[in-house]
């Protein structure tokens, strides 16, 4: 049985970008160069943040799903998810 593509290729990509753009934006927390609750939530909820993967392998997971989506679902689902997979790989460009 295989997975369901928006669940292993989809989800998978946005909640990696997510995370990893909790922590780049908890890494600049601490350089002090933004402020909790006033820059950026940085509420985590008590789940550890700490992503070890490289900016590049997140962006290779994000491109992906957005590819997928882009290519294999109707719109307007394949926009406003692939709108939000790219936000998503800016945010991770621009925190880099």
């Amino acid at each position: 049985m295989h997975p369901d593509p928006l669940v292993s290729v989809v989800l998978r990509g946005f909640t990696i970008g997510y995370a990893k753009s909790i922590d780049l934006a908890y890494n600049e927390l601490l350089k002090g160069h933004v402020s909790d609750g006033e820059d950026c939530w940085l509420d985590h909820y008590g789940i550890s943040i700490n992503m070890s993967d490289p900016f590049e392998s997140v962006e290779e997971v994000l491109f992906h799903a957005s590819t997928y989506v882009r290519n294999e679902l109707d719109e307007p689902l394949a926009s406003e998810l692939g709108n939000r997979l790219e936000m998503r790989m800016v945010s991770q460009i621009c925190t880099t």
